[in-house]
């Protein structure tokens, strides 16, 4: 009543019952001939429907970037999150590590997927107790795990992927009374102004099978130059064990 402006709003109202619904609420002012505001007519209804919709298609958005295991982030997660780290930081300030559990498809093979889904899970939950706060954990898919963090000092990110490695080799697994012991190898890649997110993943990972090659339960550090060859494509799943 105050700017004439039409109000057009959702809000939740207390029900008779006591809880809260959902209401859309709509106001119009009332004016006299010479255009003077002298009231305004207000209605309300109910918009349970249209927020059970909203509330719906807000599931659907984070189902689609999130692993239905582990509910961590997944690989479509990765790409939305990491393009907005990288833009932010203008492609420099952040590091990517790409882990891997050693010997996995043994471990599916001689104890069956229930079992391996325990130890994908044992293992996630192992990840984000130790990274810091705000450091990104994602399952890209079978065993392979992505964590993105910030770059500097690189020293902290070294240790991050060491602090990493080790508390998965301290992590058992027990199947039918034998106790598994889990390893992961790790490569780390810090991103720099000529990096796009599919060739700074693409280094890590690239620095991570070095690791498996090298005996694996390690991790090897990228150089830090990407390769402007890495810069096509997207994100793309790989069979490694």
């Amino acid at each position: 009543m105050r700017d004439g402006a039409p109000l057009d709003v959702r809000l939740y109202a207390h029900h008779a019952a006591g809880h809260l619904v959902p209401v859309r609420v709509t106001a119009r002012a009332l004016r006299d001939e010479s255009g003077t505001i002298t009231g305004a007519v207000e209605t309300f209804a109910d918009d349970a429907k249209a927020a059970d919709t909203d509330s719906r298609s807000r599931v659907a958005q984070l189902l689609a970037v999130t692993d239905h295991l582990t509910s961590l982030g997944n690989r479509r997660g990765l790409e939305q999150r990491l393009s907005d780290l990288m833009r932010d930081r203008e492609g420099g300030g952040v590091a990517v590590l790409a882990l891997d559990i050693d010997h996995f498809k043994l471990v599916n093979d001689n104890h069956g997927h229930a079992f391996g889904d325990e130890v994908l899970m044992t293992v996630s939950c192992t990840l984000v107790s130790v990274v810091g706060e705000g450091d990104l954990v994602m399952r890209l898919g079978g065993d392979e795990f992505v964590i993105v963090t910030r770059s500097a000092p690189a020293r902290e990110v070294e240790d991050l992927a060491a602090r990493v490695r080790a508390a998965v080799s301290t992590t058992r697994v027990a199947d039918a009374g034998l106790t598994l012991r889990i390893t992961v190898s790790v490569g780390v890649a810090f991103g720099n102004p000529d990096d796009s997110p599919e060739s700074l993943v693409k280094r890590a990972d690239g620095a991570m099978l070095q690791a498996k090659r090298m005996g694996r339960d390690g991790v090897v550090v990228s150089a830090l130059k990407a390769d402007a060859g890495d810069r096509a494509g997207r994100l793309t799943e790989r069979d490694e064990d």
